[in-house]
C-alpha cells in the first residue's frame, strides 16, 4: 500500500467515514458487510490509480518516444520491488479467477457472468444484464449463485 497505509488502515478509514456519514450506506440497497467490502475495494482502487499516475510522465513535444524512454524519464519506472509486488498480485488475482471458474464450470450462466466481467463489463447487475441480454433479476440471481459458489469453495 502507498504512503505507509495498511489494509487495516483503509478498513478503519472506511468504517469511520461510514459512521460519520461521509460515506452513506443505504440499507434498502443491501447488507452492510458487502457494501463495506465494496467501499474498501473502491479506496484501494483509488490508491492504486494514484500510484500509477505518479509513475506516468508525458513525453516532451518534438522528441521521439525512444529518446524520451532512454532519457531522464526512464528513471521514473517502478522499482524492482514494486514490479515484483505487482506481478505477485496479478498472479493471485489469476489464481482466484481460475478457482472461481472451476467452481462454476458446470453452470454456463455463471461462466457467462464471469467472462463478461473479465472482458471489461462493469460488474453491476444493470450492465451485466445489458451485456448478456437478460433481465436484471436474472443477473441478481446469477450473482447470488456465484457468491454462494465462491463462499463454498466451488462445490454445487
Amino acid at each position: 500500500m502507498a504512503a505507509g497505509q495498511s489494509l487495516e488502515d483503509v478498513v478503519q478509514r472506511v468504517i469511520e467515514k461510514t459512521i460519520s456519514g461521509e460515506r452513506h450506506w443505504d440499507p434498502a440497497r443491501g447488507p452492510l458487510v458487502p457494501w463495506l467490502k465494496d467501499q474498501v475495494k473502491s479506496v484501494i482502487d483509488a490508491i492504486a490509480n494514484a500510484a500509477v499516475r505518479r509513475h506516468e510522465t508525458q513525453a516532451p513535444e518534438g522528441d521521439s518516444v525512444e529518446a524520451f524512454v532512454e532519457g531522464p524519464g526512464a528513471s521514473r519506472s517502478l522499482s524492482p520491488e514494486d514490479t515484483l509486488l505487482e506481478k505477485e498480485a496479478a498472479a493471485q488475482v489469476a489464481e482466484r479467477a481460475d478457482a472461481l471458474f472451476q467452481a462454476v464450470n458446470d453452470e454456463p450462466e455463471l461462466e457467462a457472468v464471469m467472462s463478461a466481467i473479465l472482458n471489461g463489463c462493469e460488474p453491476k447487475p444493470r450492465y451485466l444484464a445489458a451485456e448478456l441480454g437478460v433481465s436484471v433479476e436474472d443477473i441478481n440471481n446469477r450473482l447470488k449463485r456465484l457468491r454462494h459458489r465462491a463462499m463454498k469453495g466451488g462445490s454445487p
